[in-house]
């Protein structure tokens, strides 16, 4: 992907400033810049998965709703899930791991289990349904949990799927019609 690579290019143009500026004894500001390429790389990756490009399984109602229902199973128990969007090509969750529990475990039992009843919907065996790493941010306040949460909740209608996010049927914002 060409995201990747540019990404790739900016880190390796990143480190070998630091390794120069080691050699000169002076100081760079390596977080700020490792931050601001990651930044633009995950905007970059939100920006084209908003145009639902490459497959777009999730746009299949029966798969959108098992994904639903594996991340509303073990809400209360394993997690507290405070947002949740299917998108046409993707997932998001704002989720809160219960004592004993880590994010990483419960997205893992989220993608296994999805991914087998998915491939058997679309007849596919021995290929892989999701990506290999999931994006991961850690909350640290209130205030970036709400924001978080409404960009969450919000995404279908930056991605022009809807006009208002209780609209949107596999997202946790919905409202089911009268």
């Amino acid at each position: 992907m060409k995201i990747k690579a540019e990404r790739a290019e900016g880190l390796t143009r990143l480190y070998a400033q630091k390794k120069g500026a080691q050699k000169r004894g002076s100081i760079t500001s390596r977080n700020n810049t490792l931050e601001e390429i990651e930044r633009e790389y995950f905007r970059r990756v939100e920006r084209y998965l908003d145009t639902s490009s490459g497959e777009c399984w999730l746009r299949r109602p029966e798969i959108a709703e098992l994904v639903c229902a594996a991340l509303r199973y073990f809400q209360g128990q394993r997690y507290l899930v405070k947002a949740w969007v299917v998108m046409p090509n993707h997932v998001h969750a704002v989720v809160w791991p219960m004592p004993g529990c880590t994010v990483s475990g419960i997205v893992q039992s989220w993608k296994r289990q999805t991914a087998r009843e998915a491939n058997k919907l679309l007849r596919r065996t021995g290929l892989a349904f999701w990506q290999p790493e999931p994006f991961d941010h850690w909350i640290r306040n209130d205030e970036e949990h709400a924001r978080c949460c409404r960009y969450v909740v919000n995404n279908p209608v930056k991605a022009g799927l809807c006009a208002v996010p209780q609209t949107w049927r596999w997202s946790s914002a919905w409202q089911k019609p009268a």
